[in-house]
């Protein structure tokens, strides 16, 4: 069975904060799954409430194809990620 791997990419783009589903190695075809507005994630209860619904879109699309999810592995953007856009 061929597994296409995946992950939840959280970059701030201007005033919002934006949820992608991306490829591992770069954002290239990304979609946008959620956005947040900045004063809204300066709340902490918010921010949390952000990240796990990107938890939780991680592990439906996984149990979603028929994968069993173990672990999740969080982790900070590579540095040719953390400029531009999608």
């Amino acid at each position: 069975m061929s597994v296409m791997a995946y992950r939840v990419a959280i970059r701030r783009e201007g005033e919002q904060i934006v949820m992608y589903i991306a490829q591992p190695a770069t954002m290239e075809g990304a979609f946008q799954v959620a956005t947040l507005k900045v004063g809204a994630a300066e709340v902490p209860e918010v921010w949390e409430a952000f990240k796990e619904m990107g938890r939780l879109i991680a592990v439906g699309l996984a149990e979603g194809a028929g994968l069993d999810v173990t672990a999740l592995e969080f982790r900070d953007a590579p540095e040719h990620e953390k400029a531009g856009r999608a």
